[in-house]
């Protein structure tokens, strides 16, 4: 279950609680297999002011979105597009940035020229409220991504989760919020299964 938590009290400081991209980084550092078991958003309702002694009371929490992960994901909605660097993030520290240009010079270019990026988004749950969003290299530029990433729906033990599968260590797969989040807010999740892969066969043992 995900669940976000926002308090719109312009005054205070973001809280994040289960944070949703901290799973979202782990796909996106080559996670070859995890899933979740749910995920729910809910919105922090502000209380009434306290007096000056009062000590302030905690926020009332409101369930916005929740998604079980019980309906397939429609990936084939959405097309992979071609990254060729175009909108650029961050024009010094982008792999396409100046930093890297002005260190490495020519073998920069060249090695960034050697392969292709491509993107893929599509909407998850009710109005779209989550994105998940993939990314994959094509190694010899023919226009055909070797081991392409994936999020999908499976039953495991009687559950419903979301598998988000990353074959290749540069790929990433990720569930984000869609729409921009408010100052405070929760989201909860559960991660039920972590194979990172490699000589142990995933075990972290």
């Amino acid at each position: 279950m995900l669940r976000r938590l926002v308090d719109l009290r312009g005054s205070e400081p973001p809280a994040v609680i289960a944070a949703l991209p901290a799973a979202a980084a782990l796909a996106a550092l080559g996670v070859c297999a995890a899933e979740r078991a749910g995920a729910s958003l809910a919105l922090a309702q502000t209380p009434d002011a306290p007096g000056e002694d009062a000590p302030a009371p905690e926020p009332a929490w409101i369930l916005l979105y929740e998604e079980d992960f019980s309906t397939p994901l429609n990936e084939a909605v959405a097309p992979w597009i071609w990254d060729g660097h175009y909108e650029p993030f961050d024009t010094i520290m982008d792999d396409a940035g100046l930093w890297y240009r002005n260190d490495y010079g020519p073998d920069w270019e060249t090695a960034l020229d050697s392969f292709a990026t491509y993107r893929k988004e599509f909407p998850v749950g009710q109005d779209d409220w989550l994105t998940a969003s993939l990314s994959a290299r094509d190694w010899d530029r023919d226009g055909i991504i070797e081991a392409p990433p994936s999020i999908r729906t499976a039953l495991r033990d009687g559950a419903h989760v979301a598998v988000l599968d990353v074959p290749d260590h540069t790929g990433g797969a990720i569930l984000r919020p869609t729409r921009a989040l408010p100052l405070r807010y929760r989201i909860e999740y559960k991660l039920t299964t972590l194979d990172f892969g490699g000589k142990r066969h995933g075990s972290l043992e």
